[in-house]
């Protein structure tokens, strides 16, 4: 009996951290025409993010912001988003 009650917030701790992996808004995308990116504002500065319209890691034209190219965000700068 003592095994079991030890179990029980165990349990009821494993069942928490799984519900919330179902539970987290993805903020790739943030409606249906913005995706989350990075660009670099500054070659000597870490990437920065930023929200972009109408971009996919599919296309034909590198996607920017003024005159920055856009990455995919969390990959550091290195994967280059696309327009079509």
């Amino acid at each position: 009996m003592r095994k079991f009650k030890f179990l029980i917030p165990a349990f009821a701790i494993v069942f928490a951290v799984a519900a919330s992996a179902f539970t987290m808004k993805d903020n790739a995308v943030l409606d249906e025409n913005m995706i989350l990116g990075e660009y670099y504002p500054d070659p000597n500065e870490p990437c920065q993010p930023i929200s972009v319209d109408d971009c996919s890691i599919t296309g034909q034209n590198v996607c920017q912001f003024g005159l920055e190219d856009v990455y995919r965000a969390g990959t550091s700068c290195t994967v280059q988003l696309k327009r079509q």
